[in-house]
């Protein structure tokens, strides 16, 4: 039977089913119909390590090819069936994908992904019609979905937990990475070997986040151009965090880092994230890398103490985030601080941190005098709450600010830097307790914007310092 006596009514189920059945039936009497195709795959063995392996794949793709060009008929009629089809015709020569982008939707989109049900992975042929039918519904549903889902990798080597899966939130997850997971991350080079020249993974190294993110579908008639207006518009858009836009990766990576490095001192790091997209057409990836420091895995570990931390400081941010509390340079600067190879750099972040965090009601900063008696006397009035002696945090915020200014005017970092009443700091270690201190500060500005919302206003400073009025 033809795939053309089928009555579709609007339907190309039985067509292509048909059509598969007699490839099938030709592919059977051809020995050399399957052709193995190979691909590197990055994969776990028994004692944990991951490594670099050619993996074999059966693919009928270039039989299929053959088939078509030696019954052309035959595929004609399935092709006309499917074209007549109500879901698949109006979008043949169209874009299929999602908000980012797709690819092109043809006739032999639908014949090749039903075709795929009648190779098993071991490179056997098996006809079932039930099978072959569920695929056409499978690409049905597909092209007439409203979303995507699509799963960033954040690659975060040298964390550790007895909790994995870690839950922080809904759609946040944090675990050991698959073997795919794991071929992504190296394919778009934010997961690298500890050592250059040896393609091996250890089990602490394959580690990393998991977030859930939803795309808008897109299925379009032919000649339908992209808007680009809009896919510009979405780049542009303010982020808040928490937010899980394709158009803001970056932004969702510096948000997880910023959680796990409030709640421990650890130094954790990553190299970037990778958004991956599978669906019937096949895999896609987009990714971001970013710059931090170079570092041989350190030790940070997810117990039940910051495992409680890290998700309460997510569902406070997630909460405070409409208003921009804390503010979003604060997050960046503080997470570029961790980063910075180098120690002059650090200091500048941290203290564009620190203004943002604690002199949102400063105006002009011609009077920089005046700016860091401000900073330091609030800085070291608020980390008393937490254990921290004022007039120490007075006079470290002090040296810090003066430091920044000479470096920000080009001055020279010096090896050690004066504190009084302290004497000579070594600059690396100096900048450590810096570090220490937004740390503090900055989970200390967290919890008091969570519980008030006046935190960081001139009313609210001037109540810490004078006290209530009467």
């Amino acid at each position: 039977m033809n795939p053309s006596a089928v009555e579709s009514d609007g339907d190309c189920t039985d067509a292509v089913v048909e059509y598969v059945r007699q490839l099938h039936a030709a592919a059977a009497l051809t020995p050399s119909s399957i052709q193995w195709d190979e691909t590197e795959k990055w994969v776990c063995g028994a004692d944990g390590v991951t490594q670099r392996r050619l993996v074999k794949q059966p693919s009928l793709g270039f039989f299929a090819h053959f088939f078509a060009e030696s019954n052309p008929t035959l595929h004609e009629d399935v092709c006309a069936a499917i074209v007549a089809d109500h879901d698949f015709g109006p979008i043949i020569g169209g874009i299929v994908g999602d908000e980012g982008g797709g690819q092109r939707f043809q006739n032999d989109t639908v014949v090749n992904f039903a075709v795929d049900a009648i190779v098993d992975p071991q490179g056997g042929l098996s006809l079932d019609e039930d099978v072959v039918r569920s695929r056409v519904h499978e690409m049905r549903a597909f092209v007439t979905a409203k979303e995507r889902q699509a799963t960033a990798i954040v690659p975060l080597p040298g964390l550790t937990s007895p909790l994995f899966p870690f839950v922080v939130t809904d759609g946040i997850e944090i675990d050991n990475l698959t073997e795919d997971e794991v071929s992504a991350c190296v394919d778009a080079g934010v997961l690298r070997p500890m050592f250059e020249g040896m393609p091996i993974l250890g089990v602490t190294e394959c580690v990393g986040a998991r977030i859930a993110v939803t795309l808008r579908a897109r299925a379009t008639p032919a000649g339908s151009e992209p808007d680009l207006a809009a896919f510009i518009a979405e780049t542009e858009t303010q982020h808040c965090f928490g937010d899980r836009s394709r158009f803001h990766l970056p932004e969702m990576m510096e948000d997880l880092l910023f959680v796990l490095r409030l709640a421990r001192p650890d130094f954790i790091g990553s190299n970037g994230i990778v958004l991956t997209t599978r669906t019937v057409l096949g895999s896609s990836q987009t990714w971001q890398t970013r710059q931090t420091r170079s570092f041989v895995r350190t030790s940070y570990v997810i117990g039940e103490e910051t495992a409680v931390c890290v998700k309460s400081l997510w569902a406070t941010l997630a909460k405070i985030a409409p208003s921009n509390k804390p503010p979003r340079i604060a997050v960046r600067r503080f997470n570029a601080a961790t980063d910075r190879m180098s120690l002059d750099d650090a200091v500048v972040d941290h203290l564009i941190a620190a203004e943002a965090l604690f002199l949102q009601d400063a105006g002009s900063p011609d009077d920089r005098t005046e700016l860091s008696f401000r900073l330091a006397l609030r800085m070291a009035l608020l980390l008393e709450t937490v254990g921290r002696d004022r007039h120490s945090t007075f006079r470290f915020v002090r040296a810090a600010y003066k430091l920044r200014s000479g470096i920000a005017h080009g001055g020279n970092p010096p090896r050690e830097v004066r504190v009084p009443e302290c004497g000579a700091i070594p600059l690396a270690q100096f900048v450590d307790e810096l570090a220490r201190l937004m740390r503090d500060g900055l989970r200390l500005a967290v919890d008091r914007y969570g519980s008030d919302s006046s935190f960081g206003s001139a009313e609210w400073w001037e109540r810490l310092i004078l006290g209530p009025s009467n």
